[in-house]
């Protein structure tokens, strides 16, 4: 990753809600329990005796290669403390411009002259069918207390497919995704509060009471709830959010059962019947957008530039467009909501590390024990720390709010050319061992600073602060649900009889569920019904059969 893909994951870390603060005024950190340190698993237990044993910080020098890692050096102030930590100094190889990283590794290999560490990036498993990186296995359970803390149970997703770990993994990005179910107007939160809303009655709640004293926006009549059912360019449409806000995977037209791993077309699922209830509820109420159902994505895109929707259905991605257009109060707020409160959105999980291969250790190394030492305390809290921080009372302190902040120096100098290359703090980060950008220690501090480096709106700095939180993130679950079974819908287009099947369903419940939400309350469980009905005649237990055939175990 070059410094321009990691600019481009900060600006999308920043439209999801992460925010900053300025160099005058300290945002407010959630009160949170201190997190507690991850625990060691089974595979990856250490020996006391030889993990007590003290560091060798003798000086040596490690040669590695860095592919797709530009102006990468080990000649500023953090280097130095790197080296006076570990005793290690660090000689980077420079690319050879006429070739490519593949080019380059694969002539390394051929030559026999391998670095002592590489971070290979495609060329990874090249590297490990011809034996030229040495598996950390026996390393790690002898004295990686470090890397297994760092990566915790998550460890395992950087074994191979013979068992071994080659590399400690990298995070290319922070591996978050805190887009929302749902989208609220700031104003509408302000004015009722600041209220957290994660359920669809907190929801209705919040926008029935500001549509009542506000009915009128812009010269146009509010809209209190508003999606679209249609798509354009792949982004999500309306129906897909359903499965995040039951807590499904988005799996398409179906749910699978994680007990027993059965499909079922999940407009025949109870909960779903009871969702629509709250679409016909709410739009009984005048609060749903009568056109929802039919209008193109460009109209919808334009009524949420308006500035007269106080809700939608979508990830904030999708309406980040309309949502640049809108004054500051009318922006849009992520919101985690669900079906109700024991609901967890997998859409909303920061799922932490994804396995990734970072840097490994070479066969040409000849002091492996030492190199990966030096690697494994990239993974320690110390570390961590200063890579992405600096030197405490130099870099940066601690606040009255218990949370890191740049000094004022720092600040200044981090809008320096080079800033990172000159000084070295973000610089040994990616494709180092690096927690995600929500992770934080056992006092409860953030590991890195991507948060507070953000860029943030003046409302959406005043809501984050009504929270007490730093990034909105923090309004969502941190904890992710378990999945056992898979579905690539892929496998019911190439099924003849499903995908027939499935078209049909598809053109009616199109219309129909619309219809059922447009019609009264008390008609409603007849009109749900006659669905129902409908589907069993045109064999939608036929297609839960076919598509229960090609739900794959994980």
């Amino acid at each position: 990753m070059n410094k321009k893909q990691m600019l481009s994951l900060f600006i999308t870390v920043a439209l999801t809600g992460l925010t900053a603060c300025s160099t005058t005024t300290e945002p407010t950190l959630i009160e949170t329990e201190a997190a507690s340190v991850p625990t060691v698993t089974e595979a990856t237990e250490t020996t006391t005796t030889e993990q007590d044993t003290p560091k060798d910080l003798s000086p040596i020098a490690f040669s590695i290669y860095i592919a797709d890692a530009d102006n990468i050096n080990f000649d500023n102030e953090i280097a130095k403390k790197i080296t006076e930590y570990t005793g290690v100094t660090l000689e980077i190889i420079s690319h050879d411009e006429t070739m490519s990283n593949t080019e380059e590794i694969d002539l390394m290999a051929s030559s026999g002259n391998l670095p002592d560490l590489i971070y290979a990036g495609e060329s990874t498993d090249t590297l490990i069918k011809r034996g030229l990186l040495i598996p950390l296995d026996d390393y790690i359970a002898k004295r990686g207390n470090n890397i297994s803390s760092l990566y915790d149970t998550k460890i395992e997703l950087l074994k191979k497919s013979d068992g071994h770990i080659y590399t400690f993994g990298t995070n290319s990005d922070s591996n978050t995704n805190f887009a929302g179910t749902f989208q609220i107007q700031i104003d509408v939160l302000k004015e009722a509060g600041y209220p957290e809303i994660t359920t669809l009655s907190k929801l209705e709640e919040c926008i029935a009471s500001y549509a009542d004293s506000h009915q009128w926006i812009n010269d146009s009549r509010v809209i209190g709830f508003s999606f679209c059912n249609l798509t354009k360019d792949n982004r999500i449409i309306f129906e897909n959010k359903i499965n995040s806000l039951l807590g499904y995977e988005n799996t398409g037209n179906f749910i699978i059962n994680d007990e027993t791993g059965k499909a079922v077309y999940k407009w025949t699922d109870p909960r779903v019947k009871e969702f629509y209830r709250w679409l016909n509820h709410i739009y009984n109420r005048g609060l749903l957008d009568e056109n929802a159902f039919s209008h193109g994505h460009e109209k919808y895109e334009s009524k949420l530039a308006s500035g007269n929707v106080l809700a939608a259905a979508d990830t904030y991605e999708n309406i980040s467009a309309a949502n640049e257009l809108l004054p500051e109060e009318r922006k849009y707020f992520p919101l985690a909501v669900t079906y109700d409160e024991n609901t967890l959105s997998p859409e909303l999980i920061n799922v932490g590390f994804s396995g990734e291969d970072g840097i490994a250790i070479t066969s040409s190394c000849k002091n492996s024990q030492r190199a990966f030492e030096f690697m494994d305390w990239f993974c320690s809290d110390e570390a961590q720390v200063l890579i992405n921080w600096g030197i405490e009372g130099k870099n940066y302190t601690i606040n009255t709010s218990n949370r890191r902040i740049f000094t004022k120096e720092e600040l200044e100098r981090r809008t320096e050319e080079n800033y990172a290359q000159t000084y070295g703090i973000g610089l040994y980060t990616y494709p180092f061992p690096t927690h995600d950008s929500l992770s934080r220690d056992k006092e409860g501090l953030y590991y890195t600073p991507d948060a507070y480096l953000a860029e943030r709106t003046q409302s959406e700095s005043d809501a984050l602060q009504a929270y007490d939180i730093l990034t909105a993130a923090e309004l969502f679950p941190r904890e992710s649900p378990i999945f056992n079974y898979t579905l690539d819908p892929q496998d019911i287009s190439s099924n003849i009889e499903a995908e027939i099947i499935q078209s049909t369903l598809e053109v009616y419940i199109s219309t129909e569920t619309a219809n059922a939400v447009m019609c009264t309350e008390d008609e409603f469980d007849a009109k749900w019904q006659e669905i129902m009905d409908w589907l069993t005649v045109n064999r939608v237990d036929r297609l839960n059969e076919l598509v229960t055939g090609m739900v794959k175990q994980k």
